[in-house]
């Protein structure tokens, strides 16, 4: 069921590993990824959270650049 037309409905571990694989990563992590998850690039929210109440803000991240 697809609750967020237009937008990745996620993956599991099983697939998320293979993208790693596939991209040959040497450093992986997983984290929490339920209904408040969110993305944001250039400072601007590009998924869409399935929480009722948008994203939360958790003490956790990664910041990628250049």
């Amino acid at each position: 069921m697809d609750d967020n037309p237009g937008y990745s409905i996620g993956t599991n571990l099983l697939e998320l590993q293979t993208i790693f694989e596939r991209y040959d990563a040497y450093n992986a992590a997983n984290l929490d990824g339920g209904y408040s998850a969110g993305m944001c690039f250039d400072g601007e929210l590009v998924s869409k959270p399935s929480e009722l109440l948008g994203e939360r803000y958790l003490p956790n991240a990664f910041i990628v650049e250049k």
